[in-house]
Parts: structure tokens; sequence; C-alpha cells
């Protein structure tokens, strides 16, 4: 079995999908086009990211980090377009954890 082609078989059928065309499409109008809401998104997007690092070394959350995303969280929902996109993005990055999901289901170095 060719596994690079099975790949781009789930590639394609994500790539058409009306959750990533909806991504693609905010991509290039919210993001792209308009460089006040690319540094607003590029912000959050690493907030979350060292907020989740810190949890993941630490083994716990911060109720001070997780105040400061919030506050920045409803900042972003107050520009329609900045959140339409997150949101967009967010919905695509739950499809794709869907599918790394059922991989390791699937993929198990012992039977249970």
């Amino acid at each position: 079995m060719e596994y690079g082609k099975k790949a781009e078989e789930l590639a394609n059928i994500l790539n058409q999908s009306s959750e990533f065309q909806e991504l693609k499409r905010l991509h290039k109008q919210v993001y792209l086009n308009n460089e006040q809401n690319q540094k607003m998104i590029d912000d959050f997007k690493r907030h979350i990211f060292e907020y989740q690092m810190k949890i993941q070394q630490t083994g716990k959350e911060d109720p001070e980090d997780m105040k400061k995303i919030q506050n920045l969280q409803n900042i972003i929902m107050g520009n329609h377009e900045v959140a339409s996109y997150l949101q967009a993005d967010a919905k695509f990055s739950m499809i794709l954890k869907e599918v790394y999901d059922a991989l390791e289901r699937g993929i198990k170095l012992e039977d249970e």
C-alpha cells in the first residue's frame, strides 16, 4: 500500500471540505489583507501557544495567565472579522484533531 498516496487522498478530502474552504476564504480576506488583523491574530495565537507550553512544563494552569488570555479573547471578539477567522481556524483544527485521534486509535503496539 502506498501510504503517501492515501495521505494525499485524505489531504484532498480535507482541502475540499467546507470548513477548510471557509478558513481559506477568511485567511485571504481577514489575515492577508489587513496588517492590524494579522498582528492581532498572531499575538493571540502566540499567547495561547505560550500558555499551553507553560502548562505542559509545569503541569498546572496559572489563573493569571488564563485571565490574560480571556481578556485578549474579549478584545478580539469585538473585531467580528478576526473572531470569525479564529472560529474557522479552531473548527478546522478540531477536524485535524479528529483525524489524528482516529489514527492514534487505529495504530497500537499492543493488542488490548
